[in-house]
């Protein structure tokens, strides 16, 4: 009796195809989100976040500072940090231990409006409804 074995170069094409499906679809998401601007607009969100709380800090008596025009973001506001969750991108600030400033997370809707404000050595953050 004459038996075939197994042939492998089946199950090895089928891996192939699965493989470059896979990589097909990581692909199309990263240059859907390159091309769209997401992740350019999540972190030059959170370079500017950053930047006005080191101007905010040395900046001379009592000022308030509005954000319009939002996406969904949620915020995590650290000692010295912010960062957009489940991203990588973070941006630290000095921290002057003379102020008092708001530590915690922040979830924002596209309709909302984000208001940063300092009086005296506070630094508070708001989140309000636009309407």
């Amino acid at each position: 009796m004459d038996k075939k074995g197994f042939d492998t170069r089946t199950v090895l094409w089928v891996f192939y195809i699965v493989l470059v499906l896979i990589m097909t679809y990581f692909l199309y998401n990263y240059i859907d989100d390159a091309a769209s601007g997401k992740g350019f607009n999540k972190k030059y969100f959170v370079n500017d976040l950053g930047l006005t709380f080191d101007a905010m800090q040395s900046a001379n008596g009592d000022l308030e500072i509005t954000y319009s025009n939002l996406e969904d973001y949620d915020i995590a506001f650290s000692k010295n940090s912010v960062k957009i969750q489940d991203e990588s991108q973070v941006y630290y600030y000095v921290n002057d231990n003379n102020f008092q400033s708001f530590s915690g997370n922040l979830n924002l809707k596209s309709k909302d409006k984000l208001v940063i404000s300092k009086n005296n050595n506070i630094i508070s953050i708001n989140a309000k409804k636009d309407g």
